[in-house]
């Protein structure tokens, strides 16, 4: 059967890191009511810093773990709006028709001058058309 080996400290680092946590008060002390995550994160910032246990140094972190996160849900929140903006301005040529092209130009001028051409012949023919037209018009 395998045996279980507890870790011991091998480097000055991990030696500071067992004597930083064994100074620190308990990770309830850094709870507030409903604020468990400042109370994680300012537990975190005393361990990495090894500061203090006086209640003011719990304090001073705490407020330091609500700017770190409140930066960090800024930054989130910022990456996020650039990452819509990307996607949108990606996606805005696809939804666009495309333009016209030589031969549909070239057809929809040719109507325009086919149905001008049978107008001005149908005036020529008929001259009472000319009095409705303005009429209808409102001239």
């Amino acid at each position: 059967m395998a045996s279980i080996e507890t870790p011991r400290p091998s480097s000055p680092e991990t030696a500071k890191l067992v004597r930083v946590a064994s100074e620190i008060p308990p990770l309830s002390a850094f709870h507030a009511e409903g604020d468990r995550l400042i109370g994680y994160v300012a537990y975190g910032l005393a361990i990495e810093k090894g500061l203090g246990t006086g209640s003011d140094a719990i304090e001073r972190l705490r407020g330091r773990a609500v700017a770190e996160l409140a930066d960090h849900a800024a930054r989130t929140m910022h990456n996020r709006i650039t990452e819509i903006q990307r996607e949108a301005v990606a996606a805005h040529p696809g939804m666009r028709r495309q333009p016209m092209g030589f031969l549909a130009a070239v057809v929809a001028n040719l109507t325009a001058i086919l149905l001008t051409v049978i107008l001005a012949w149908l005036a020529i023919r008929d001259s009472a058309l000319i009095a409705r037209m303005t009429v209808i018009v409102g001239g």
